[in-house]
């Protein structure tokens, strides 16, 4: 009963999880405002610690991987059923079998129970899928196909294009009336735009992966901030579990290996 219980809350927080995220991907100012980013950073860590948490508890295999199953068809089931999404949800499930076993490990090779560093050692295999898998997402969604069909030409890069021309003709002082820098201007941003165009067709297939692998970047690059607040949640949630006896610990002999010269 306890593992239906364990396999459940994080089945039910996944699917909170994926529709927080689905919002996010779609959105246009991921990281610009702080109401922007919160909610999906609050909603990863609480995921990854009860994820982690639910890993140490369910200590078969079966089950505890199984728990990396139903997030998976979660994902495909919310963000919708595409080859690229059975994909993520394929890396999902197999990264998580790693993760499984670390946790394992590591809870059963300690002769005390150190929650710390059980689920620092596993948290990072348990969160990488899912960076993994909103990276495939984000690949998807209709602002970065958008973005591919502009090319690499975007109304701030004309702007800057128009006043760095501009700065140059006025350099030229009173060598040039008012209207020829405007003639001018105007040239150099045709000709450069026209350039760019040109660029931006060869290669305008390649930005959507670039795009969605920078996202990518920009979220394990903050990695270890997630990891080490889903470590702290996860410790706090597995001491509520022992003063609830949800779980119990038990001293058994064991025999251990020890290095001798």
């Amino acid at each position: 009963m306890k593992k239906k219980v364990a396999i459940i809350l994080t089945a039910l927080c996944g699917i909170w999880f994926w529709f927080v995220m689905h919002a996010w991907v779609g959105s246009e100012i991921k990281f610009a405002l702080v109401s922007a980013w919160a909610m999906p950073l609050f909603a990863l860590v609480i995921l990854a610690a009860i994820e982690a948490v639910a890993i140490l508890v369910l200590t078969d295999f079966l089950w505890a991987w199984g728990i990396a199953w139903i997030l998976g068809i979660e994902f495909v089931a919310i963000f919708g059923f595409t080859g690229l999404n059975v994909i993520a949800a394929a890396l999902l499930i197999g990264l998580s079998a790693y993760a499984v076993k670390l946790i394992h490990i590591e809870a059963r090779d300690r002769t005390k129970l150190h929650t710390f560093l059980i689920l620092r050692r596993g948290l990072t295999w348990v969160i990488l899928p899912l960076l993994i898998t909103l990276s495939f997402a984000y690949y998807q969604t209709p602002l970065i196909l958008e973005r591919a069909k502009q090319g690499i030409t975007s109304p701030t890069l004309n702007q800057f294009i128009s006043t760095t021309a501009e700065t140059f003709l006025k350099s030229q002082g009173e060598k040039l009336t008012e209207q020829q820098k405007a003639e001018m201007q105007k040239q150099i941003m045709q000709r450069v735009l026209t350039g760019l165009s040109g660029i931006g067709q060869r290669y305008s297939a390649y930005l959507p992966p670039l795009l969605a692998f920078g996202l990518f970047l920009i979220l394990w690059g903050v990695e270890f901030i997630i990891v080490y607040l889903s470590v702290f949640l996860g410790m706090f949630l597995f001491w509520i579990l022992r003063r609830t006896n949800f779980v119990m610990i038990e001293l058994v002999d064991v025999k251990s290996e020890f290095i001798k010269l």
